[in-house]
C-alpha cells in the first residue's frame, strides 16, 4: 500500500512540478522502496534485526538499517538497478529519496519521490517500515516550486489519486 502510495503522491507532485513523464514518476514511487523486499527475502534475519530495533527505539527504518547492517534499503535497491541497467533517474529516486542532496543530474525527480514518501507516511496510508515522518528536505521542497498555500489542495488531489492507484491491489488478491 505504501509503495502504490507514494507513486499516486509522486504523479501528483510531477504534474504540479512539470515533470514531464507522469508514468515514469509513478513507477519510480512504486519501486522506490524495493530494497526492503530484497533485504527481507535474502538479508532476512538481519532484516528482523532491523524491524526489532524500529520497534524498541521508535526510530526510522533507514536510521535502523544503517545501525544494524551498515547499508539502507535506498542502497541496496539502489544496487539492484544499476545491475539491472535500469535508467540513472529510476536509480538515484531509489538511492537517493531519504537524502535528496545525494542527487546529481535528476534532482527533481528525487525531490518528488522524495516528498511523495513523506506524505504517504503523513497520510498514514500502508506502512514503510515505521511510524515515523522524516523531515521535509528544503533543498527538495525548493526544488519542486511548490507553493505552500496549496498544500491542502496538493493533500486532497493526492488521496484522490491514491483512491484511483489502489486498483493495483486488485491484481494481487
Amino acid at each position: 500500500k505504501h509503495s502504490i502510495g507514494v507513486g499516486a503522491v509522486a504523479k501528483v507532485l510531477g504534474r504540479l512540478a512539470g515533470f514531464p513523464s507522469h508514468e515514469e514518476i509513478f513507477i519510480a514511487g512504486l519501486v522506490h522502496d524495493i530494497g526492503k523486499i530484497v533485504l527481507d527475502q535474502f538479508a532476512h534475519e538481519r532484516f528482523a534485526e532491523v524491524i526489532g530495533l524500529v520497534r524498541k527505539e521508535n526510530c526510522l527504518i533507514v536510521q535502523a538499517e544503517e545501525r544494524v547492517l551498515g547499508v539502507t534499503h535506498a542502497d541496496v535497491g539502489a544496487w539492484l538497478f544499476e545491475k539491472w541497467n535500469l535508467s540513472k533517474g529510476i536509480v538515484e529516486t531509489t538511492r537517493c529519496h531519504h537524502n535528496p542532496a545525494l542527487a546529481s543530474d535528476n534532482v527533481q525527480p528525487v525531490s518528488i519521490i522524495h516528498l511523495a514518501d513523506i506524505l504517504v507516511r503523513a497520510m498514514r496510508f500502508g506502512n514503510g517500515g515505521d511510524q515515523k515522518i522524516p523531515m521535509v528536505s528544503e533543498a527538495a521542497w525548493n526544488a519542486l516550486g511548490l507553493d505552500t498555500s496549496k498544500f491542502d489542495s496538493i493533500l486532497q488531489e493526492a488521496g484522490e489519486e491514491i483512491e484511483k492507484a489502489m486498483v493495483f491491489l486488485d491484481f494481487i488478491k
